[in-house]
């Protein structure tokens, strides 16, 4: 069978497979292929492959115009577009149901000459990096951090707010104001007019080089510098890939720091203790600052008998050199917790160190809510938890680059 007699739905389903610039190429080798590539099956494919659109905009007519709208958009990043849309899709799909305060901070996409205004610089941004501010240009301040919170009355050092994702006029202003140095500032955490913590991207001069995310504390000279990730695509869709995947606790609406990876956990009288914790950078300088967050879960097909209530906590707090203290006192921030099968608790608090790592462990006193005159206790473990300078955005293992 000749070429011109094969049926339209099977040369439709041969374009299908072909890249786009192979569709194009295809239609210029005759008349029956050309008309082939026109047709709208053929780049509707290629629009929800590369542009992850599944129906036309209103601004477009048809899948062809769709196709050559977005290409002229954002055609100079087509091999990073897929991925950080999706990216952003999956983040806008999570914070409307859990975080919607934050959701509604996102901005409009920058437009294209801001980042063009800045390359001419001298500098290049990475494609991947231009496309995610395309597509949002950071938060405004009426909502949490995208990249996270945590409770600042606990560490006891002031107020740390929440980490948010700059707007690239605010990430401009900052390079302006630092003498044009060789690194953008993604996010920021502050202390009152001080800046201790920021989240940073090298630039480079060379369009072909990826730049690496890192950390940098401003509390020591010279500043101190924790590798991420190797490329910002990396970095922000671990990110992404952890907070969907629950690795995070939300609570009213704010992304907590406290990563999964953290987690330990023991279980004794039916009672789970679960602990996580979160290194600052921002507030270590003569001492090392971690703030932990510990959930206590009864079974719900835990005994009856077992329901009692917290009396005191018990801790034993040793540095990285084995200086150990002993930490005594009625109960847990202020409170004491009931638990009884089905019942969940958890509070955060903080420690230091003045050593870089440590580690605690304890137990708690509990009351038998079956003894009237709260004298029968039991011991509920809280396993040893080791903490060291690590970020819940560092891709890889634990431990300082």
């Amino acid at each position: 069978m000749s070429l011109e007699k094969l049926p339209e739905h099977i040369l439709i389903q041969i374009l299908k497979h072909l890249s786009y610039t192979d569709v194009l190429q295809v239609g210029e080798t005759c008349k029956t292929l050309y008309a082939a590539s026109k047709l709208e099956p053929v780049w509707a494919t290629q629009c929800k492959r590369i542009w992850l659109v599944n129906k036309v905009p209103e601004k477009c007519e048809n899948w062809v115009e769709t196709f050559k709208y977005f290409y002229q958009e954002f055609g100079d990043t087509i091999e990073c577009y897929a991925t950080i849309r999706k990216i952003w899709n999956d983040l806008e799909e999570y914070l409307k149901e859990n975080c919607p305060g934050i959701f509604s901070s996102l901005l409009p996409g920058v437009e294209k000459k801001v980042l063009e205004d800045f390359e001419n610089l001298g500098y290049h941004l990475p494609k991947d990096f231009k496309l995610f501010y395309r597509i949002h240009n950071g938060q405004n301040n009426n909502g949490s951090g995208l990249l996270g919170s945590f409770d600042s009355e606990i560490t006891g050092v002031g107020d740390v707010p929440s980490r948010h994702l700059l707007p690239f006029e605010h990430v401009r202003k900052n390079w302006d104001s630092i003498n044009k140095l060789s690194y953008l500032t993604l996010f920021e955490a502050c202390e009152m007019a001080q800046t201790y913590f920021n989240i940073m991207m090298e630039l480079s001069e060379e369009n072909e080089s990826e730049p690496n995310i890192f950390a940098r504390s401003y509390l020591t000279m010279p500043p101190i510098d924790y590798k991420l990730a190797n490329t910002f695509t990396e970095w922000i869709q671990n990110y992404t890939e952890k907070l969907i995947d629950g690795k995070f606790p939300i609570i009213n609406g704010q992304i907590l720091m406290f990563d999964a990876n953290t987690e330990t956990s023991y279980t004794s009288y039916g009672i789970t203790v679960s602990v996580r914790w979160l290194f600052h950078l921002q507030l270590s300088h003569n001492k090392t600052h971690y703030s932990y967050y510990i959930k206590m879960s009864m079974a719900e097909d835990a005994p009856v008998s077992n329901s009692c209530q917290l009396l005191t906590r018990h801790w034993e707090i040793t540095d990285k050199d084995g200086k150990t203290e002993n930490v005594n006192g009625p109960g847990v921030v202020g409170q004491y917790p009931i638990m009884r099968p089905g019942a969940v608790y958890a509070w955060q608090s903080a420690t230091s160190f003045n050593t870089t790592t440590g580690s605690m462990k304890g137990h708690f006193v509990m009351a038998l809510l079956s003894d009237p005159t709260r004298q029968n206790t039991i011991n509920v473990i809280c396993p040893e938890f080791n903490m060291m300078p690590w970020f819940p955005t560092q891709c890889g293992s634990m431990g300082r680059e």
